[in-house]
C-alpha cells in the first residue's frame, strides 16, 4: 500500500470577483514623474543624470565627446 501524498491546502469556497479586484487594485502601473533638465531642457527622470548633456546638480558627471554622439 502506498502512503498518501500530502497536498497543499485548498480553498473552501470560490473568492468573489470584488475580493480579487480589491487585492489586485494596488498592482497597477503608476505614471512616471518626469522633469526637465535645467541645462538643456530635455526630459529626464528626477534625481538622475541627464542622458543628453550629462549634467546633474549643475555638475558635469558624464563627459560626452563629439565622437560618441554618432
Amino acid at each position: 500500500m502506498e502512503p498518501k501524498a500530502t497536498n497543499m491546502a485548498e480553498p473552501k469556497k470560490k473568492l468573489s470577483k470584488s475580493r480579487t479586484g480589491r487585492r489586485k487594485s494596488h498592482q497597477a502601473l503608476k505614471k512616471q514623474n518626469l522633469s526637465k533638465c535645467p541645462k538643456c531642457n530635455a526630459i529626464k527622470l528626477p534625481h538622475h543624470v541627464c542622458s543628453t548633456c550629462g549634467y546633474y546638480n549643475d555638475e558635469q558627471i558624464i563627459n560626452f565627446d563629439k565622437k560618441d554622439k554618432k
